[in-house]
């Protein structure tokens, strides 16, 4: 007599993998996020992180604040949230305190005992990555493949040729990824809702940078990018852009970030048609100032009392000028221009 056995189901056989890429555009007032899918069917694919019940709820911008509150330190949209509240003490253009101290024009809010302005820095990127590792593991949950994460930061071109600088952010991208690699995207996701306290923030900077220390000083390429080649690769795969020489303009929080740039022809003789055979830089300039900068003038003049107050409503103070104060106001934007030229010189 036959043995009456339920079959067995093969489960040696793994699922696909592939490779998940995450860009960070960590800017000095907000912070954008995209993860490009490798091997996407039909080919590769790109996708933009938008924020969960944000209003408007297709918002793709994460505020780039970090919040105190109750020994607590938040970050992004809930930082932002809680920015108002009394005995709160919030952190704006961390970035630019970061990389330019000499020209940070935002109030320098008392920095918690212990933690540092990279340790903050080290903290949104992490945030970050949280956001854009959730979006990519559900996606590739929701496609049934093993996904393969990685990940680079976005900074501007000129950063590239300033090795102060690019070590400074390439080291900031491989602690946030030492620390997501040891806690894992859900322990990460429960730490941001609820609230990091500084304790706890304390003792994972002292293991991040004890792991840091161990490493050899990081490879920049394989870290951060530079901000607008990233930027760039839109318009030439657009059809509406033709193959010409572009200057691209970037007035930031902190830095002016000007870029000069030709999408260069070729005649393809089999299609018998001129094509767009690649990209050229001529200049990239990321420096000081910017919309902060035109703030703290503006708010000595207004005397509104904080620089945050004036982002989005530079126009609106403008207008209530005289026209002797409107003159200081001048010298910034010269300061400006002077940057745009210097990208083209």
């Amino acid at each position: 007599m036959a043995e009456n056995r339920t079959p067995q189901i093969d489960t040696s056989q793994e699922r696909e993998t592939r490779h998940l890429h995450l860009g960070l555009d960590y800017g000095t007032s907000y912070s954008k996020l995209i993860f490009r899918d490798y091997g996407a069917v039909g080919g590769e694919k790109s996708y933009i992180i938008r924020r969960k019940l944000s209003s408007p709820n297709s918002d793709f911008r994460f505020p780039s604040v970090v919040s105190l509150k109750n020994d607590k330190l938040y970050f992004g949209t809930a930082a932002s949230r809680i920015a108002s509240q009394k005995d709160v003490l919030s952190y704006y253009s961390l970035k630019a305190r970061f990389a330019f101290p000499k020209y940070f024009y935002q109030n320098k809010t008392e920095l918690p005992s212990g933690i540092s302005v990279e340790s903050l820095v080290v903290f949104y990127v992490l945030y970050l990555l949280v956001k854009g590792f959730d979006s990519a593991e559900n996606y590739a949950r929701k496609n049934r493949f093993e996904p393969k994460l990685g990940m680079k930061l976005g900074v501007p071109m000129s950063y590239m040729d300033n090795a102060y600088l690019r070590q400074k952010f390439s080291r900031v991208a491989r602690k946030a990824f030492l620390l997501w690699k040891d806690i894992g995207t859900n322990r990460l996701k429960t730490l941001f809702k609820d609230g990091i306290s500084t304790d706890r923030a304390k003792g994972m900077v002292r293991f991040v940078n004890q792991r840091d220390k161990r490493l050899p000083a990081p490879n920049y390429r394989s870290w951060i990018r530079e901000e607008v080649a990233a930027a760039m690769i839109w318009s030439f795969y657009s059809p509406q852009i033709e193959a010409r020489l572009y200057g691209a303009f970037d007035i930031g929080a902190a830095t002016t970030n000007a870029s000069f740039f030709r999408i260069r022809p070729e005649f393809d003789r089999n299609r018998k048609k001129w094509i767009k055979a690649g990209l050229g830089f001529y200049g990239s300039v990321a420096l000081p100032p910017g919309v902060d900068a035109y703030g703290k003038t503006l708010d000595k003049l207004v005397e509104k009392g904080e620089v945050i107050h004036m982002r989005g409503r530079e126009n609106e103070y403008s207008k209530t000028l005289k026209p002797e104060q409107r003159v200081r106001l001048g010298n910034v934007v010269d300061k400006i221009f002077k940057i745009c030229n210097k990208a083209f010189s």
